[in-house]
């Protein structure tokens, strides 16, 4: 019977391994089955973005521009700087970026080059004198529309690998010369990393001379080793895995075709496939460490093992006993207890605590299991209640299963906790089943306790994770609204506002200003930030409270237990005086605050979902305020919502219908009266209500993003009728259009792009327009600066609107993009009548001077302030005083030079000599200032 033991063993062993080694095997091919069609696929992505290039290459060689240079060569150089600057926009943009654009003439000889940036225009360099790189004159031979692609080289300029890409360049039948692109290898990284292979997987380019070309790690490895990175030669120290002989010998089998493999990488083997790119030229080659290949394989297996592993252990145990049994009803109970004995031993290896218990619950049998889990010896416990193992708050469950197994002859299984050493507690698995007499009759039960202490608390973490902000670790959206959802069921629900009897509270925070210093510092700050953030609420609220992260800048606070809603406005106060304090960030001060929107409800308060949306509501009307500000929700303020929401869908039907019209202004010369530029002015023209001035939405427009679709209709309509208008009218001799421009639409990536695209669509030379920003942006957002001088760098000029008025550092200044200021009315309207309003129009005019820049006043009126502004020296203005706003066609009909009437007062330009009023002026006549420390953020992209 022993034999049968073993042989009943050695089958469930023998069955469980079957199992698992073709489990493995099939996984394992899957596996490698992926790692194959993602070789395939990653050398799809390489040549389709040569093939995009190329395609590009062809379209920028039929600029009959650079047909016309090739032919007039040796006078001139007809290509000027912007076509070079207009090509290298357009095909350094896309999903490769081209390092070098050159036109060559057939002879070989260079004539003009865009090198990363930088313009040089030459005329009839040989290729000794430029690069002399000969790989490409053979593009000149080849037919029209056709490619000449290089192997991979070294670039004489970058020092980086790169890829050939010539065409010729034909006038009717005569080949003129070639356009040649220099495509760097690097460029293929953004379409390689665009498809990940698992989160280890990474794939490089490597020569068909088993050169490296490109590798993702290669600064990485070279500095590990004390060396810097060295492209040209693509070697690489012998102490790293890609300088190893397991990495030289995969190489040379790659080179001689090997398409599959794998190489050490330290003690870890790094499985490959390779795959010919670029027409034979190269190889890609996808590699992923075999641990991360095989990760779900080691997974499957274990799972399968845990699940194989107590069967087998019942069976073994289940073997043991039945052979106990039989040996007993046969006589011959020495040789029975032998095989017990060794079924004990087998059972006492086992990682799983097995134990087995009578009918009255006493322990009879004890592994070397159970003593590791429970800390126990087995003469310590055998004959004791197996109650005791479990702590005294699980007793009564313990207990009622096995009674239940006992009864039913059924097997049970569950989870629950148990003793370990009298103090520890640790989670395990129980499986409960019954061990029968020889009658079929229950005398007793066999106990296996699985430790699942790791598995409960990666449970644990898992469900944290899911309840928790991964960045602050404070509870999020879906928390949050749980325990609101609790507080309301205790508390009751309707929404009732400055009532004593109110009970719940929420406050919903957002920060101000949190994008500009995202934007500004970056997101490692920006995510700093947010970290402290949460830990001032947290500790500004009281213990109980429950504070939340929804998402960005927006956090919340549950208030449980509330006397009344003064008592959530303190809380509130405590909160923005927490966050109004400066942050210690990376060596920066950052200064932030905070809008809160505050409701409370009492017992019969509707559902958490309203009290949301009121705290959003009451948000708003907070930021109305201004900065730093909370307000208390109430229904008025429900009935502004609904009002906001009706006029936010009517303005995106009215950009969708076509609602959107263009006024134009004139701008002209104080000294001549000639029309000089033309300000567009947006107006709404509601079907029902009539024109609606900017004021009236411009601000939604900005906030809701749609003032970036209104921007692009004015800019696309004001360019076409100010292109049309210089064509109908020569005598206005190029009038110029100016257009107002927002803090948002700055912020937009394509904005460069969306301006010349508009230029080019109207016909209207880059240089006739003319935007005009708010002085405040050039304190807080270094990517709008760029864009600005990228767009000033192409030939649009660039004014600062309402100078004067955003309270920023005259410093500054030095390195703005700037050609002009533009005086705000607010100041024009008191020029002599107030002293202080004279005095800061004479020092900006004067300031522009000295920055040799135009400043142009704004909201002339009155002779007398046309007199004093040209006495002062202001160039350009524009005013009800010349013309209001009207249609283009009303501005076709205006003369070229407008009439200046004459002035009432002519005297110095002085500011001592002025007759200023000895009275205050009337309060109809007085100037309201805008309060400090604040500054205009949001600005119209037009005004009325």
């Amino acid at each position: 019977m022993a034999i049968l033991l073993v042989v009943v063993t050695a089958l469930a062993l023998a069955a469980g391994a079957v199992v698992v080694i073709q489990m493995r095997n099939q996984m394992s091919a899957e596996a490698d089955a992926r790692l194959q069609r993602h070789g395939d696929q990653q050398a799809v992505a390489v040549d389709a973005v040569v093939e995009s290039a190329a395609r590009d290459l062809r379209l920028a060689s039929r600029n009959a521009v650079f047909g016309e240079a090739l032919i007039q060569a040796g006078n001139v150089l007809p290509v000027t700087e912007r076509d070079l600057v207009e090509t290298a926009i357009r095909y350094s943009g896309q999903r490769y970026a081209v390092d070098e654009i050159c036109l060559i003439r057939r002879d070989g000889l260079e004539m003009a080059r865009y090198d990363k940036g930088a313009i040089a225009a030459v005329a009839d360099l040989s290729p000794d004198e430029t690069d002399g790189n000969p790989a490409f004159l053979p593009g000149i031979a080849l037919p029209d529309d056709a490619v000449h692609t290089t192997d991979p080289y070294v670039s004489p300029d970058s020092g980086r690998w790169v890829l050939g890409l010539a065409t010729p360049i034909v006038q009717g039948s005569a080949t003129l010369g070639i356009l040649h692109f220099e495509l760097p290898l690097a460029a293929f990284s953004g379409a390689l990393s665009a498809r990940p292979f698992g989160a280890a997987g990474y794939t490089f380019i490597v020569g068909t001379d088993g050169r490296l070309l490109d590798h993702p790690f290669i600064a990485d490895y070279r500095r590990a080793a004390g060396l810097d990175p060295d492209p040209a030669t693509g070697a690489f120290p012998p102490a790293t895995a890609l300088g190893s002989e397991s990495w030289r010998a995969a190489i040379g089998g790659i080179v001689t075709g090997r398409t599959s493999g794998a190489f050490k990488d330290g003690a870890e083997p790094v499985h490959f496939v390779a795959r010919s790119i670029l027409g034979g030229r190269a190889l890609a080659v996808t590699a992923i460490p075999e641990s991360e290949l095989y990760a779900d394989i080691d997974r499957a297996q274990l799972n399968l093992l845990v699940t194989i592993g107590p069967l087998v252990v019942l069976i073994v145990v289940l073997t043991g006993w039945f052979v106990r049994r039989l040996f007993t009803s046969n006589g011959r109970l020495a040789t029975a207890m032998q095989a017990s004995d060794e079924l004990a031993t087998i059972v006492s290896t086992a990682d799983d605590a097995i134990l087995s218990v009578d009918n009255h619950g006493r322990i009879l049998t004890w592994n070397d299991g159970a003593e590791r889990a429970f800390r126990a010896t087995r003469a310590g416990v055998v004959g004791r209640p197996a109650i005791d193992l479990f702590p005294p708050d699980h007793r009564d469950e313990v207990q009622t299963r096995l009674d239940g197994v006992a009864a039913s002859g059924g097997v049970d299984r569950f989870e629950t906790v148990i003793r370990s050493g009298g103090d520890e507690l640790i989670d395990a698995l129980l499986t409960l089943s019954p061990i029968r007499a020889a009658d079929g009759a229950v005398s007793g039960l066999s106990v296996i306790a699985r430790d699942i202490s790791a598995r409960k608390r990666l449970e644990e973490q898992l469900e944290h994770q899911a309840l928790h902000d991964s960045l602050t670790g404070l509870p999020n959206r879906a928390l949050f609204r749980d325990r609101l959802d609790q507080a309301l069921s205790r508390h009751g629900r309707p929404l009732v506002i400055d009532r004593a009897s109110t009970t719940t509270g929420v406050l919903f925070i957002d920060l101000d200003d949190f994008k500009v210093i995202n934007d500004t510092l970056g997101h490692k700050i920006g995510d700093e930030l947010l970290i402290e953030v949460g830990r001032r609420i947290d500790a500004a609220i009281r213990p109980g409270d429950t504070a939340a992260r929804l998402g960005g800048d927006e956090f919340t606070v549950l208030l449980e237990d509330l006397d009344d809603a003064s008592r959530a406005r303190v809380i509130a106060d405590r909160i923005l005086a927490a966050l109004a304090a400066p942050f210690r960030l990376e060596g920066h001060d950052v200064v932030i605050g905070a809008s809160i929107g505050i409701v409370v409800s009492d017992r019969h308060a509707a559902g958490p979902d309203e009290l949301l949306r009121s705290a959003d509501t009451a948000l708003y009307e907070a930021k109305g305020k201004g900065k730093g500000q909370h307000a208390t929700f109430h229904e008025e303020m429900s009935e502004r919502a609904w009002y906001r929401l009706e006029l936010e869908a009517e303005l995106r039907k009215a950009i969708n219908d076509g609602q959107m019209i263009v006024e134009y202004q004139p701008i002209v010369d104080l000294q001549t009266g000639d029309i000089t530029e033309l300000e567009a002015l947006v107006r709404w023209r509601h079907p029902s209500h009539g024109i609606i001035p900017p004021n009236d939405f411009i601000g939604l427009a900005e906030e809701t993003g749609l003032i970036v679709s209104i921007g692009e209709q004015v800019l696309a309509m004001a360019t076409m009728a100010v292109a049309g208008l210089r064509a109908e009218r020569p005598d206005l001799g190029g009038v110029g259009l100016a257009i107002n421009v927002s803090p948002r639409e700055l912020r937009r990536s394509d904005l460069v792009e969306t301006f010349g695209a508009a230029c080019v669509a109207a016909g209207l030379p880059r240089t006739a327009l003319k935007i005009e920003i708010t002085e405040g942006i050039q304190l807080d957002d270094a990517a709008s600066i760029s864009r600005l001088e990228t767009l000033r760098a192409s030939g649009v000029r660039i004014s600062i609107d309402d100078f004067g008025t955003g309270y920023s550092s005259l410093a500054s200044f030095r390195t703005m993009p700037v050609d002009g200021l533009k005086l705000d009315r607010l100041f024009v309207a008191a020029l002599g009548e107030a002293r202080e309003e004279t005095a800061i129009v004479t020092a900006t005019i004067a300031f522009g001077a000295a920055l040799l820049v135009d400043v142009t006043a704004e909201g002339i009126e009155t002779p007398t302030q046309l007199a004093l502004l040209r006495t002062l020296g202001c160039r350009f203005g524009q005013g009800y005083l010349f013309a209001r706003p009207m249609s283009i066609e009303q501005v076709a009909l205006l003369p070229a030079r407008l009439s200046v009437p004459a002035a009432a007062w002519t005297g110095t330009a002085t500011i001592a000599d002025i007759p200023f009023p000895a009275a205050p002026v009337s309060p109809s006549r007085q100037i309201t200032r805008p309060a400090l420390p604040g500054r205009r953020t949001a600005v119209p992209v037009a005004r009325v």
